[in-house]
């Protein structure tokens, strides 16, 4: 049997695909791609020359264009576009800085002539009260009129922004020159391009007051410029808090496929996504979610919400461990989110064995406002603690309030406040707190009288802080016999009874 391996050349000759010459369409394809890649450039500088104009942090453009643009894929005229962009963004950024040394010179100045004009309005003050009151309040106005510092710092912003203005504009100019030529050569239809009218009626609209009217006119944006990709990331937000999930998909898709060829990541299209993974967590489509997810971390790996969203989705899945160091970096990027100290317990809990480490997430989440302990309580995540550290667990995840009679000490000297304080390791969320007392008996002979019942909603009351109240301290100030204080609410419930002795 002949092997191909004695005529290594054969094989290849057989399985070599045919020369690039001789496929006709391939050259075509090659000049449509790059047309495209040309209108993309186009639009990406058309969007941030808008942005410029408006002021825009030209430092962000800047290194947009360094870090992400994919050069290796450009066309010489694409390249030298971005090339002008650049130096733009140097000079507005040089420009900045030449403004403001001008402007904290006129700033001097104007301190200056201030202190000259307090000793000059003086002086006129004193005129006008021992001679002529007319001629000094002349001379004052003349005096008033003399200071050019507020008219020249006008002056500087208004040549600063003219002299931008005019390198924005020739390049304006030269962008609508290159797109009649890229559309021409490509073939290309008009929809693949995003014309300034557009975006600036985005700009606008996305401003508007009325939401309705913003949301008609953004989408008025977009069907003039279907690759206007923020006005579609727009109408994705939009219909994503509005709850319609289908339209949030269908505009989120948009910025996906709208994204920029040129850039190696967007992060426009990692929000996209991010949009998607938190719908499909709405709907328990886990996997779904973890995959959205990644997708974006792809555009814009530093994002917390996109990090959070796909160790949510792998945690709900089951997968504990990978969802573990996920978890720990989130709580980095958002120190002061209870929920993501909560998981971190969890995932430390199951995914490690780590008891203390559970624990101290635990510990932390609650610190940070974390209240939801009746869930805390019963969660089998948390069963490892709950084993280990009972006691502990119970003290952390039991409500707890302190309740004391404190004298007015008041200049006037009122009745007694009554304080109660939380002593919880969570915030009182929604808690009512119902107090009812029994007075003494005026005499052996006369019955003591019905017990009096008054409550309090409380919508918060942080760990150690204190509530107040005047009325009952005066319902207090006479004898009693006992106080039954009972809180209820989400976290649980307290109940206790004092004497006087016991709260004074």
């Amino acid at each position: 049997m002949m092997s191909s391996y004695v005529f290594p050349f054969l094989a290849l000759a057989i399985q070599s695909p045919a020369p690039e010459s001789q496929d006709p369409a391939r050259p075509a394809a090659e000049a449509v791609l790059a047309a495209q890649r040309d209108a993309d450039a186009h639009n990406y500088i058309a969007m941030r020359l808008r942005l410029v104009k408006r002021g825009a942090a030209v430092e962000e453009i800047k290194s947009e264009i360094v870090n992400q643009i994919d050069f290796g894929t450009l066309t010489p005229r694409s390249v030298e576009l971005l090339r002008r962009m650049m130096t733009l963004c140097d000079k507005c950024i040089a420009n900045q800085v030449g403004l403001g040394a001008q402007l904290a010179l006129v700033d001097q100045q104007q301190k200056q002539e201030d202190a000259k004009s307090t000793s000059g309005v003086a002086k006129l003050i004193f005129a006008g009260t021992t001679g002529n009151l007319m001629s000094a309040l002349s001379a004052l106005s003349d005096l008033d009129q003399g200071s050019g510092a507020a008219s020249t710092r006008v002056k500087l912003q208004a040549q600063s922004a003219a002299d931008l203005g005019a390198e924005v504009s020739a390049m304006e100019f030269d962008l609508a020159v290159i797109r009649s030529q890229v559309q021409a050569e490509g073939h290309l239809d008009a929809s693949e391009f995003v014309t300034p009218a557009d975006y600036d009626t985005f700009l606008a609209a996305a401003k508007g007051s009325s939401e309705k009217n913003q949301v008609a006119a953004v989408a008025k944006a977009l069907e003039g410029s279907p690759r206007l990709e923020p006005a579609a990331l727009n109408l994705a937000a939009y219909f994503f808090a509005a709850g319609e999930g289908a339209n949030c998909i269908r505009y989120a898709d948009m910025v996906i496929a709208t994204a920029p060829r040129i850039l190696r990541r967007d992060s426009l299209r990692g929000q996209a996504h991010a949009y998607k993974a938190y719908l499909a967590l709405q709907r328990k489509e886990y996997p779904t979610a973890v995959t959205e997810a990644e997708a974006g971390i792809q555009d814009d790996p530093s994002s917390a919400v996109l990090i959070r969203a796909r160790a949510t989705g792998l945690v709900l899945s089951g997968d504990y461990p990978n969802g573990l160091p996920l978890f720990e970096k989130l709580a980095l990027l958002m120190p002061d989110d209870s929920t993501v100290h909560y998981n971190l317990a969890c995932c430390r809990a199951v995914a490690a064995k780590d008891a203390e480490g559970a624990l101290k997430s635990l510990r932390e989440a609650l610190a940070k406002g974390f209240s939801d302990v009746a869930h805390a309580r019963v969660d089998q995540d948390l069963a490892l603690i709950r084993a280990t550290h009972a006691n502990e667990f119970e003290t952390l995840t039991t409500m707890r309030l302190k309740v004391r009679l404190q004298p007015d000490r008041s200049l006037f000297g009122g009745p007694d406040i009554l304080e109660v304080t939380n002593e919880s390791a969570f915030p009182l969320l929604g808690v009512e707190i119902a107090l009812t007392f029994a007075e003494l008996p005026q005499s052996k002979r006369t019955p003591a009288p019905s017990p009096i019942t008054r409550s309090v909603k409380i919508p918060r009351l942080d760990p150690g802080k204190v509530l107040t109240s005047k009325d009952l301290g005066q319902m207090l100030h006479t004898g009693f016999g006992s106080l039954r204080v009972v809180a209820t609410g989400t976290q649980g419930r307290f109940e206790k009874r004092y004497t006087r002795k016991d709260i004074e």
